[in-house]
């Protein structure tokens, strides 16, 4: 500014003088014509004239002088200044270039990026000024500037000052890129180590499966989880590489860069110990579902036969009986097959708690309830049979019954059956088939007595149908009973009629006797002579002892009276019998309405108090549920 304002004094100047030209000129002329008019002063006037015209040359040179000189001053001045202002640019610039901040994220140094890009074009444009600076300190040496030797002292600066922005520029295009590359690299960590710490959480799952079909379903969705690892290797591996890169470029986080670079190593080598851990924990829990499968298809097949086995029903006659012993054969088939899928399943156990420690007591609690349940059936089945083969005895002792009953039943009818003969023959029959009748009774005797103890053994042994037989043996009991009381009655009863009928045939014989005799005493001759009297006389004792003789056939007549009264008790207690028979079967039919009647009742209560329990339990839950909103 200085140099400008003398300048621009000394542009004033120059003025001056040429505005004082004209009057010098005036006055050299002025004293030209003085000397030429030959004036007493000339030689001091062409001195004098001479002298202003030396002065005014000596003006003019120093004042070109000058100017030459501000000019050099300016261009001096110029080139300092811009000397100057280039090292003040720069100056600022270096703080920039030389700053330890390098971005706090990947964000950052993308920002810082692209300010030094504007700042190395900003740099790189600079270079004009520095070659124009250049050009202007050449300019100055080769005119010989009064201050070359600080002109080139000051451009040998400001050019070391600028290969060191350059310089500066490149080192912090270095850094920032290292830095960038850094924060690429962390990203990349941390994107690399969030994935395997999400797939470690998801590979240390400690779900393996409600049931076989879940750990299927789970080992299906964990070989997707593994392909999608394999398929992300390379991402570890860009990793690694990009740690190895850096590293050999000797960056100025290698240390930190290595460490993690080891850490995702070990995350990996982590990640793959686990997957396969859960591969195998995965394989193990099929195994161990599958055991759990086969145990509870082997349980549902164990309830499924308990249901059959349970069953109460035990037949109603042989055909059923056998028909159930015949099925219960064939459980006992399939029971052996139950029988080997136990072993099989007791060995795959034995295997799995050896193989899976941590599975020991989920195995063995499912093994301990398939066993218990297989023992259980296996028990059930015998006493099943047991009973079974008991009720076949049963039915085949209740055949027997049936037989003997009916047996009976029916020699009772054919006894009471017999109808009263009406003459001596039909009373001999009669006698006959009594005879016939207790042969068969007597060949009877030893099944009935084998029937009886049979049922009091049975009993004895404790049968679980020790009631009915009981009442069997007591029915049958009495039933033989009743048929051996009657038939005494029939016997005393054939014996009666036999006695009757032969009375009978007695009677009509001395009735036809008597008829016959009868002439014999309405004979009105008495003899007409004493040889003819004595001859009269001699039939009539012959006759009178012909009647002494019938004298006992006479007495049997009395028997007659007993037999009818006989027979009548006989039929009397007949009716007896069939009228306290019908009045048991009344009984035993209301007995049994009353049993039904009471049974129903019994249910209707336990459905009421069935639905009172529900009611309740409605009523609470509505209360509970009031008193969560109330306190909500």
């Amino acid at each position: 500014v200085a140099v400008q304002n003398l300048n621009k004094k000394h542009q004033l100047l120059e003025s001056e003088i040429v505005a004082h030209e004209p009057l010098i000129d005036y006055v050299a002329t002025s004293a030209e014509r003085m000397v030429k008019a030959k004036h007493f002063a000339s030689e001091e006037i062409e001195q004098k004239i001479q002298e202003l015209h030396n002065e005014l040359q000596e003006l003019k040179t120093l004042s070109s002088v000058r100017k030459l000189k501000l000019q050099e001053s300016l261009e001096a001045q110029k080139f300092y200044t811009e000397i100057s202002e280039a090292d003040m640019w720069m100056e600022e610039k270096i703080p920039v270039l030389s700053s330890p901040d390098y971005g706090k994220d990947e964000d950052a140094v993308q920002v810082y990026i692209k300010k030094l890009d504007t700042l190395e074009r900003d740099i790189e444009n600079f270079n004009n000024n520095i070659s124009e600076l250049s050009s202007l300190q050449r300019s100055l040496v080769e005119k010989g500037h009064y201050d070359s030797e600080n002109i080139k002292k000051q451009q040998t600066a400001i050019e070391t000052k600028y290969a060191r922005v350059q310089e500066l520029t490149i080192q912090r295009r270095t850094m920032l890129t290292d830095t960038k590359k850094l924060y690429e690299y962390y990203r990349e960590v941390g994107e690399v180590t969030t994935w395997i710490s999400e797939h470690i959480v998801t590979a240390s799952s400690e779900d393996y499966g409600q049931d076989l079909e879940h750990v299927e379903i789970l080992q299906q969705k964990f070989e997707d989880f593994t392909h999608d690892i394999n398929s992300n290797e390379f991402r570890v591996t860009n990793v690694t590489v990009m740690a190895e890169q850096m590293i050999e470029m000797k960056h100025y986080e290698s240390e930190s860069i290595a460490k993690k670079s080891e850490e995702v190593k070990q995350m990996w080598i982590e990640l793959h110990d686990v997957t396969k851990a859960r591969q195998e924990a995965l394989e193990a829990a099929k195994q161990v579902h599958m055991y759990g499968r086969d145990a509870d298809d082997t349980l549902d097949w164990i309830q499924e036969k308990e249901g059959i086995i349970s069953s109460e029903d035990f037949g109603h006659d042989l055909e059923t009986v056998r028909a159930l012993i015949s099925r219960h054969e064939g459980l006992e088939r399939d029971l052996a097959a139950i029988s080997t899928q136990v072993e099989d399943i007791t060995k795959e156990a034995e295997r799995l708690m050896a193989a899976f420690p941590d599975a020991q007591e989920h195995i063995a609690t499912k093994h301990e309830e398939m066993v218990k349940e297989w023992n259980n059936l296996v028990e059930q089945a015998t006493q099943r049979k047991e009973k079974l083969q008991q009720a076949d005895q049963l039915q085949i002792y209740f055949n027997d019954y049936r037989e003997l009953t009916a047996w009976i039943n029916e020699m009772i009818a054919i006894i009471n059956a017999e109808e009263v003969p009406k003459d001596l023959p039909g009373a001999e029959a009669l006698v006959a088939r009594s005879k016939e009748h207790k042969a068969e009774i007597d060949s009877r005797n030893e099944a009935v007595d084998k029937f009886l103890q049979t049922g009091h053994m049975m009993i004895q042994n404790g049968h679980f149908l020790s009631e009915e037989i009981e009442e069997k043996v007591k029915d049958l009991n009495d039933a033989w009973n009743l048929l051996l009381s009657t038939y005494d009655t029939y016997k005393v009863l054939c014996e009666h009629i036999l006695e009757a009928q032969q009375m009978k045939h007695e009677m009509e014989s001395l009735e036809a006797w008597i008829t016959i005799r009868e002439p014999t005493l309405t004979e009105k001759n008495y003899g007409e002579s004493i040889p003819a009297v004595e001859e009269l006389l001699r039939k009539q004792d012959d006759f009178d002892k012909t009647v002494d003789a019938q004298d006992d056939k006479f007495k049997a007549i009395i028997h007659r009276t007993e037999l009818e009264q006989s027979l009548l008790d006989q039929k009397e207690r007949q009716r007896q019998k069939e009228k306290a028979k019908k009045e048991m079967e009344r009984l035993d039919e209301i007995r049994k309405r009353e049993q039904e009647r009471i049974l129903e009742i019994q249910s209707t209560e336990r459905h009421r108090e069935d639905e009172q329990r529900k009611a309740r339990e409605v009523l609470l839950r509505r209360q509970k549920g009031s008193d969560s909103s109330e306190s909500e």
